[in-house]
Order: structure tokens, then C-alpha cells, then sequence
């Protein structure tokens, strides 16, 4: 896989940062190599590091796109350092920290791009085409879906917003327009869209433990950012008028905000961020808002009178509602630096296994099963809460009770099951409790009613492999 390359413009000094700090940083992350100039605005430049920059798809400078686009020409990523560190912040370490983090973060989402899933493992069962704009996917696992042939988990079609999923199989009609919510409610992540938003990768590279980066940890306290483009363009006016906020907020921009999963709100305080604001603007439509509002209200009930539970804000920006956004940002962080530091161990996940998760695991739906739960079980054990609380919002896992007696050992529910929960080896049945989610095709095609599904008081044993049934 070709590593990306980078490319930093420091506008002759007014991007403050140690050049060194972030080349060792984004080496190790996983570019190539970085190369660096102190201007290429004025045309002073060398035809070396025109075609350097021509050979970068990731470049982090100032606000003037459009110079490096007449350069380049064609599609790069761009993080625009000037307008969303330096103007805004005035330490050096701190700018230092937050630009390698953001860059890192692109250089992860490139990465990302070429191994979450492999297109030749998914099915294309929607198009989204509009003259002008992007095409966008919808492309699923299908033969492993609860649903394919009868429906039975039902949590994609009833999140919704359009009702564009029906029929068998995840039929998916026209009505659809991609938004990302169906994905975003798969508790077992079957459906991605296209292109990836790789916000998973994103939120891992920005709250990247500190003693695995060159920065000495000068940011402290860590807010995530997630904004819409919209959202995006008002941070960055808010640095065109030089108003400074906490250089530990950290943007992350993302396509709808409906695409913001409970995952994601799980991942950030499992990697030790310390706070979400989630900013929309009005063009995010009330179905992508309501879909959002719905996974805080749920993630708020499941950490209930816990030091997260008022951790996320929500803010809506117009067109001029830059200080109402930076104002946000102010009274947010300071809320945040008030309280004590979360300290959410890691101390369930296996850190070798967890680094190499990308090279190795390909998020398939076991592993995005499995790395909620692992979340779900980080946190609840660092903040010593009921795990049954949580188990009353994340209602997708179920204990699965066999009459053995009652069983006449047919395998119609070992068939039917294509998340490969149930196993029969020499006549003993096994199960992954797990990765059911409830569905209940087992218990539905029991000629003899031997199935039980249970809800269960405490989260489920991370096992990978097969539990004996007695």
C-alpha cells in the first residue's frame, strides 16, 4: 500500500510549529516523508518543490487553497493551519501538537481509505447520483445481515429518516439520498458509505496516546470537534478575526452529522478525549440533527449521574455565527477544565492487538462488534457504574439459553444464523453471546421451541471463540 506523502507551507513563519516535532510525528503515523518550504504563495518557489507539492496528497498552509490547487491540479486533502492554530492560539508547543495531530489525522484517513473494507467484499445496493456533486454509495455485507432473506433485525430499516429501506434482503429505494444514518445505526457496522469517512481512524490519531508522540502532551485536556463543512467554514472565520480559543479543541470534519454514531461518541472518551462539541449548520437537514439527537440523549441515560454524562454540546451556526461559535468554545472548554480529568484506562484492550487493528482486522463486523463492546467495557469499569444501565440503552446484546433436553439437534437455528453466533462440533452446541444482537432467527426457526433469548444484567465476556452450552 503506497504511503502519503505531506506537504507543509509555513507561510514564512506565521505557522509557528517545529518542523522536526511534526516530521517525526507523521513518519511514524505512517506518510511517507513530509516535505517542507517556507512560502509558495509569491511564486518563489523552485520547479523541485513544485513538484514535490504535485507529488503531496495531503498539504497542511495557510488559507490560499486555490495557490496550491493551480499547482497541483488535481484532488488533494488540505488542512488549513494558519486560520485554525495560529491565529487563534499563541503557544508554539501547543500549536506544535495540535497541527501534527491534525495532520495525522489525514494522513490516517488516506490510509484508511485503502483498508477498512475491501470493495470486492461489499454489495452495492443503492446510488445516489446528482449532476455536479460527488456520487455516493451505499454498499453493504449482505451475506452476513440478519436480514437477508426475511427480515429480522429490523434496526437500519426503523432508523430511517425516509423510510427507503424495505422489502428483504435491505432493499433500498430511491427515496434514499446516502445520508449515513443507516450506517451509523448497524450495530454490527454491515453498511458503509461511499466514499469512507474514516472517522474512526480520525478520532484514534487526534487523542493518540501522548508517550507515542514527539509532543510531551502540551495540550493537556482534549475536546473533539466534530463540524459539518458549514461548521468547518465558521471555525475558520472565527481565526480570519484572530478570536482565540483553546488550542486543545480539536476539529474533526465530517460529511452529515447524522453520520455520528454512538460509536463515535464511545471512542472519543475511550481514547481519553475529554469532551464533543458536535456543530451543524442550517443546511443539515432535522433528520440527520434528530438521528443525533436521539445517540446523545441515549449515550447521556446509559452514563447517568457518571463525571461523562454532560460531557457532548450540540450548537447549530448560521452564515455570521462566529462569535456565537467561539463563544461556545469558550464556555464549553471552561466547563470541561473545571471539572477533574476523566482518566478512562485502557487497561481491557490488548495495545499491541489495538495498534495493529488497521493492518490486521479490516474492521469486519465481528470486529466493530467487538470494539464496542470493548468500550462499553472500558468505560463503565473506569467509571465503576451498573453495567445493567448501560445494557438499558445499548439494547443489542442477548444471552442465548438452549432447552438441551427440548433440542433434537436439527441445526436449523446454527443454519439460519449469519452472524455465526451458534455452532455445533460433535454434537455440542457452542455460542458466541457477544455478537448476538437479538435478532431472533434462531429461536423463530426452532421446530421444537428449544431457544431462549435473555437480556442480560451485565455486558457479555470478550471471547473470540465459542462458549459451550449446557
Amino acid at each position: 500500500m503506497k504511503k502519503p506523502l505531506v506537504f507543509l507551507c509555513t507561510c514564512n513563519g506565521k505557522i509557528p510549529i517545529n518542523i522536526k516535532s511534526v516530521y517525526e510525528h507523521l513518519k511514524k503515523r505512517g506518510a511517507e516523508t513530509v516535505y517542507h518550504t517556507r512560502s509558495i504563495c509569491g511564486g518563489d518557489y523552485s520547479d523541485d518543490i513544485a513538484d514535490k507539492l504535485r507529488a503531496s496528497s495531503i498539504v497542511g498552509a495557510c488559507g490560499k487553497k486555490t495557490v496550491f490547487e493551480t499547482i497541483v491540479q488535481k484532488s488533494f486533502l488540505y488542512v488549513d493551519l494558519l486560520v485554525l492554530c495560529s491565529w487563534v492560539h499563541n503557544d508554539e508547543k501547543k500549536i506544535t501538537e495540535k497541527s501534527g495531530r491534525m495532520l495525522a489525522a489525514e494522513v490516517a484517513s488516506r490510509i484508511g481509505t485503502n483498508i477498512i473494507r475491501n470493495y470486492d467484499d461489499l454489495e452495492t445496493i443503492h446510488s445516489y447520483i446528482v449532476p455536479g456533486e460527488n456520487n455516493r454509495y451505499l454498499a453493504a455485507d449482505l451475506k452476513n445481515c440478519p436480514s437477508r432473506s426475511k427480515w429480522s433485525c429490523t434496526v437500519c430499516k426503523d432508523a430511517c429518516p425516509v423510510n427507503a429501506i424495505s422489502g428483504v434482503g435491505v432493499t433500498v429505494t430511491n427515496r434514499c439520498d446516502v445520508c449515513g444514518i443507516c450506517e451509523s445505526s448497524c450495530p454490527i457496522g454491515l453498511i458503509n458509505k461511499v466514499p469512507f469517512d474514516n472517522t474512526d481512524f480520525k478520532i484514534e490519531e487526534l487523542l493518540l496516546e501522548s508517550k507515542k508522540t514527539p509532543f510531551n502532551d502540551a495540550l493537556g485536556k482534549k475536546i473533539i470537534a466534530f463540524m459539518c463543512e458549514d461548521a468547518i467554514d465558521t471555525m475558520k472565520r472565527i481565526g480570519l478575526y484572530n478570536l482565540e480559543y483553546p488550542p486543545e479543541i480539536l476539529p474533526l470534519e465530517i460529511d452529515n452529522i447524522g453520520n455520528i454514531g454512538i460509536n463515535h461518541l464511545l471512542k472519543v472518551f475511550d481514547r481519553g478525549g475529554e469532551g464533543i462539541i458536535i456543530g451543524g449548520c442550517e443546511e443539515c437537514d432535522d433528520k440527520s440533527i434528530d438521528f443525533l439527537k436521539k445517540n446523545i440523549n441515549k449515550f447521556t441515560k446509559a452514563f447517568k449521574d457518571t463525571a461523562i454524562e454532560n460531557r457532548i454540546d450540540l450548537i447549530k451556526v448560521g452564515d455570521d455565527d462566529e462569535e456565537k461559535l467561539h463563544n461556545k468554545f469558550i464556555d464549553f472548554s471552561d466547563r470541561i477544565f473545571e471539572e477533574e480529568p476523566l482518566n478512562i484506562g485502557r487497561a481491557v484492550l490488548n495495545n499491541e492487538e489495538d495498534e495493529n487493528r488497521r493492518e490486521k482486522d479490516k474492521l469486519g463486523y465481528e470486529n466493530k462488534r467487538l470494539e464496542m463492546l470493548r468500550m462499553l467495557k472500558n468505560i463503565s469499569s473506569s467509571l465503576d457504574i451498573d453495567e445493567e444501565q448501560i445494557l438499558d440503552q445499548f439494547d443489542t446484546f442477548r444471552n442465548i439459553e438452549l432447552d438441551t433436553e427440548a433440542c433434537d439437534g436439527c441445526q436449523e437455528c446454527v443454519e439460519k444464523c449469519n452472524l455465526n453466533v451458534l455452532n455445533l462440533n460433535n454434537d455440542i452446541f457452542m455460542k458466541k453471546d457477544w455478537m448476538c444482537i437479538g435478532c431472533g432467527r434462531c429461536k423463530n426457526v426452532c421446530p421444537v421451541d428449544a431457544i431462549d433469548l435473555v437480556k442480560p444484567d451485565k455486558l457479555p465476556e470478550i471471547e473470540k471463540s465459542y462458549d459451550v452450552i449446557d
